[in-house]
Formats: C-alpha cells, structure tokens, sequence
C-alpha cells in the first residue's frame, strides 16, 4: 500500500509535460572501522545505471567519520569515479557527507565536487530527510547536478547489513520522471 502511495504521489506531483526518464538503480557496498569512540573510517563503492540513457557510473569513497554529538556527524571523503556524466570520463571528488538525528527523525546531507580533465568542476549535492519506524524508514529527497534538481518521496527497509529503497523523482523543471530502486550492503 506504501509503494502504491509512493508512485500516487509522484503521478500527482508531476506535471503533464515531464518526460519518464526511466528506472534508475543504485548499489553500494561499504565499510566502516572504528578509531575511537568518535572517530572512525569509511569506505564504500557505488554502481549508478540509468539503462534508457546507458549511463553506468562507478564511485569509491573513502575517509573519517567523526560524531561530533550523539545526534550529529561529519565524514569527510575523497574518491574517484568512472564514466562521469558529461563525457563518460573518470574524475577525482572531494566530498562531505554529514547527518543528523533525533528520536524517529533523521537528515542525511552529501555534497561532492567532481574534477575532471574535460571539465572544470562540477557539483553533485543530496539531501533526505526520514521517518524511522522499526526497519522501514519514509521520507523524501533532493539532488542536484550543478543546477538540475530533482526531488521527491521514498520509502525503505533496513535489516543489518541490508538496506534496500525506492525512491520517486521529478524535477524542478517539470522535464524528469523517474523511480530509483537503491540497494546497500554496510558493514
């Protein structure tokens, strides 16, 4: 009944003229090794295909996390990606990833650069925003790609190490219509 409002939802929310861009899918398969009792270090990798245009994109990240307070913290990261968008090259990234929580609520925040030799820079940020409840988490999300931004809601489960999403998209712009099936693997 969720999925059915989730798709309602972003059927209601999208104007007439946006194009279905297709089903997306993005996997990821991380790591984290504590320090100390704040500190500890993350690595992840990250496939994203979007079959109806062929892009297939490639991530690594690796860097600290560290909790500031018991409800908020930051992780710095580098990495590296493979087919970047623009021209299908590789490019370097600095990014920060930061979240926040308290009780059933939680935000989680991303920003990268991305440094290509065919591009000067370009800019990917991400915001969600959840309902926790048990193993299933709800709520909606934003990206950008340097000024596109897309947006809408999602609906999760969680059982360690496992996480699995779908997420509804529409842009700003009224030009993307899309789904994205997100599947993690975390230890």
């Amino acid at each position: 009944m969720i999925t059915s409002l989730l798709f309602l939802f972003a059927i209601v929310a999208t104007p007439a003229q946006a194009e279905w861009t297709g089903a997306q899918y993005n996997a990821s398969l991380g790591a984290e090794l504590p320090i100390s009792d704040r500190v500890s270090i993350q690595a992840s990798v990250h496939q994203f295909d979007v079959p109806k245009t062929g892009a297939s994109m490639k991530f690594a990240y690796v860097g600290p996390k560290i909790t500031v307070t018991p409800k908020f913290w930051i992780a710095p990261k580098v990495g590296v990606m493979n087919g970047w968008m623009a021209d299908g090259s590789d490019a370097a990234l600095i990014s920060i990833w930061t979240g926040a929580g308290r009780g059933s609520f939680s935000v989680f925040g991303e920003i990268d650069s991305y440094f290509s030799p065919s591009q000067p820079v370009d800019i990917y940020g991400f915001v969600s925003t959840d309902w926790n409840r048990g193993v299933v988490n709800i709520g909606i999300q934003g990206e950008t790609v340097n000024t596109n931004l897309i947006y809408g809601p999602h609906i999760g489960a969680t059982k360690e190490p496992f996480h699995i999403e779908l997420q509804g998209y529409v842009s700003a712009e009224a030009e993307t219509l899309a789904v994205r099936f997100v599947t993690a693997v975390n230890f």
